[in-house]
C-alpha cells in the first residue's frame, strides 16, 4: 500500500533510541576527553596516586617478605595496574581490566585503555512500592540493586 505511514510509534521509538545512543556515545567521548586532557584532573590523579602508591606495594607471604624477584614483578606490573585502576575508578565508577600473559608465562592484570571499549548499564525488573506522599497511596517504581548489571563491550 503506497503512502502508508507507520502510526504505531515504532518509527519515533527508533529515532529516539538512535538519538539516545548518539547522546550516550558523545557523553562518553566528552568524559574521556575531560579526564585525559584537563590539567586540574591530571593533577588530582597524581596526588591520589602518590598518596596511595608513594611507598610502592609491599607484600608478605605467611609473615615473610617476598623475594626480590617477586617485588620487582609487583613494581613492574602491579603498580601500573593500580595507577590505571585508580584513574578508571574515578572516571567510570568501575575498573575495566583483563588478564594478559607475559613472555615469562605469568598472567598480569591490565586496565583496558580508555576509548577501546564502551559500556552501558541495564536495569533489571522494577518493584512496585508504595509511597505515603499522597492520600491515595499512589504507586511508584523502585529499582532493585540486585538486578542491575553493567555491560562492557570491547
Amino acid at each position: 500500500m503506497r503512502g502508508f505511514q507507520d502510526h504505531s510509534g515504532n518509527k519515533f521509538q527508533r529515532a529516539r533510541m538512535n538519538s539516545r545512543q548518539q547522546d550516550i556515545a558523545e557523553s562518553q567521548s566528552l568524559l574521556l576527553e575531560l579526564v585525559t586532557l584537563e590539567p586540574t584532573l591530571q593533577q588530582c590523579f597524581k596526588v591520589i596516586e602518590s598518596t596511595c602508591l608513594s611507598q610502592g606495594l609491599h607484600c608478605r607471604l605467611d609473615g615473610a617478605e617476598v623475594s626480590e624477584r617477586f617485588q620487582t614483578h609487583l613494581d613492574e606490573f602491579w603498580i601500573p595496574f593500580c595507577k590505571g585502576a585508580i584513574r578508571a575508578f574515578f572516571t567510570y565508577g568501575f575498573v575495566p581490566w583483563r588478564s594478559r600473559r607475559i613472555s615469562r608465562g605469568d598472567e598480569v592484570p591490565e586496565v583496558i585503555p580508555p576509548g577501546t571499549f564502551s559500556w552501558h548499564t541495564e536495569v533489571g525488573p522494577v518493584e512496585q512500592g508504595r509511597t505515603m506522599n499522597h492520600p491515595q497511596q499512589r504507586k511508584r517504581t523502585r529499582l532493585t540493586d540486585d538486578d542491575t548489571r553493567m555491560v562492557v563491550y570491547r
